[in-house]
């Protein structure tokens, strides 16, 4: 059987009969810290805008510094970080 969950996203109101669980966070590989009450479901590869990958934490991720491209993460092309 499958079920199905809503997200909570971009802080949009749900009617109040809507149970919500988790909520959708773009957490960009630049962004210091993240606040939820729910649950989160992290969007690393939200493509609007560029991003800073000169961060000292991801020079030690050389699969996110090599997915990039003009400063967007396309680790979905990956299939070593996708499994």
């Amino acid at each position: 059987m499958t079920s199905f969950e809503m997200i909570k996203y971009h802080g949009q109101i749900y009617p109040s009969d809507i149970p919500l669980r988790i909520e959708e966070i773009a957490a960009h590989f630049d962004i210091t810290s993240i606040y939820s009450e729910l649950e989160v479901s992290l969007h690393t590869e939200y493509s609007y805008g560029k991003r800073n990958f000169n961060s000292r934490m991801l020079s030690y991720f050389y699969a996110i510094l090599s997915a990039q491209k003009e400063g967007v993460p396309q680790l979905w092309k990956n299939e070593m970080w996708a499994l």
